[in-house]
């Protein structure tokens, strides 16, 4: 009778402990769907407050043009201009971090969460989305690996530059897409057939690092023949193209 009580209550055991870790992962989910969600609204009432503020400079902003181009201040003019395109950049990079263009929520997650951590510490950060996400044929975890890589990798660099600069770019071609993320550096002596290998860090002067990002993307590509990383270089920028070839070529 007492292996029989034993083995009833060893199996309530078990139910128990199963039912709580569905419930455990149940609300995991839900948290990280209210995240996102939060993420999302948060990045909308942005894009919001600017649309609405621009709106009510505009005729104040017609006005300033007005006086410029009558007193013939070209110079003025020109200066005025390009505080107003910088405003307009920024609208349409906040356009670009939208649910319509990143359908991916985890992505939408990632690239959104990069680009105000980036805009926080002081850089200045381009984005140029001409594709959606959902058209990447790779999944969401392998993407959001490299992607993750890639970012941090240029946050930091460009953080430790004089510049401060960082461009991502989503373009696609007949048969690829192609994710390039370009940053200002400091290093311009970066050997660019030694920073795939473990230990190499395109830091300079980086006694911390172990430079073990790009020698990981590499390990994880040697699996995929759908994708291939370039890396380059300018005197400006230091240059990472992720290509994704199409499903359907």
């Amino acid at each position: 009778m007492e292996i029989y009580l034993s083995i009833f209550l060893f199996i309530l055991c078990v139910i128990f402990l199963l039912l709580t870790l569905f419930e455990y992962r149940k609300l995991r989910k839900a948290k990280k769907s209210l995240e996102e969600a939060n993420l999302r609204v948060k990045n909308l009432e942005l894009l919001y407050d600017d649309l609405r503020s621009f709106r009510h400079d505009f005729f104040n902003i017609i006005q300033v043009i007005d006086g410029y181009i009558k007193t013939n201040d070209m110079d003025s003019l020109k200066k005025y201009y390009d505080g107003i395109k910088k405003d307009c950049n920024d609208l349409n990079i906040k356009s670009a971090l939208s649910t319509d263009i990143i359908s991916e929520p985890g992505i939408y997650n990632l690239i959104t969460s990069k680009y105000y951590k980036a805009k926080n510490i002081g850089l200045d950060f381009n984005i140029n989305i001409l594709t959606k996400i959902s058209s990447f044929s790779v999944s969401p975890y392998i993407l959001s690996r490299i992607l993750g890589i890639l970012m941090d990798n240029a946050i930091e660099a460009a953080c430790n530059s004089i510049e401060k600069k960082i461009t991502f770019e989503i373009i696609p071609t007949s048969n690829k897409i192609n994710i390039t993320l370009m940053n200002s550096y400091s290093n311009k002596d970066v050997d660019l057939d030694k920073i795939y290998e473990k230990g190499i860090t395109t830091k300079k002067d980086d006694h911390k690092s172990h430079g073990i990002g790009l020698w990981k993307i590499n390990k994880i590509l040697e699996h995929y023949d759908n994708m291939n990383l370039r890396s380059s270089k300018s005197n400006d920028y230091f240059i990472q193209t992720l290509e994704i070839s199409k499903a359907n070529s």
